[in-house]
């Protein structure tokens, strides 16, 4: 299984996985794949990502401005949740997207997508006790 954690920010959460930035995950992905500005995007809002958010549980909020998103009709696909916007600060102009599916002791993040690629090839399985309770903190990774 791999770990999750939510470092809250004045300019968003940063997320963490197995102890590393998403954004150091991302980097070297994007500039393989020739993505504009590598691992750079900014971060979910607390409110969004932080329960009683049901955002990062796969159900974004249409009230949650851009964060909040119907994606297919973006043509992005169904089922995506935007866990990263562009830093000119509208989050549709680059999003960074992912499918969240949830089962009963599970989080599955899967098909990664960007408006510049769909081939990141990522996928990550959180336990789902450790990853909501991320989503109730505050503290550091």
């Amino acid at each position: 299984m791999d770990r999750f954690a939510l470092d809250q920010q004045i300019t968003g959460c940063r997320i963490f996985i197995n102890d590393v930035a998403l954004q150091d995950i991302l980097s070297p992905i994007e500039a393989k794949l020739g993505v504009g500005g590598s691992g750079r995007y900014t971060w979910l809002p607390p409110d969004v990502a932080l329960l009683p958010s049901q955002h990062l549980l796969g159900h974004p909020d249409p009230r949650s401005g851009m964060w909040g998103e119907d994606w297919a009709e973006w043509g992005f696909g169904n089922q995506k949740v935007a866990i990263g916007g562009c830093t000119c600060g509208d989050v549709g102009c680059n999003p960074l997207l992912v499918t969240i599916e949830l089962s009963r002791g599970v989080v599955v993040w899967r098909d990664f997508f960007s408006r510049q690629s769909d081939k990141y090839h990522l996928g990550f399985t959180f336990q789902r006790k450790q990853y909501e309770s991320q989503l109730r903190a505050t503290s550091e990774p």
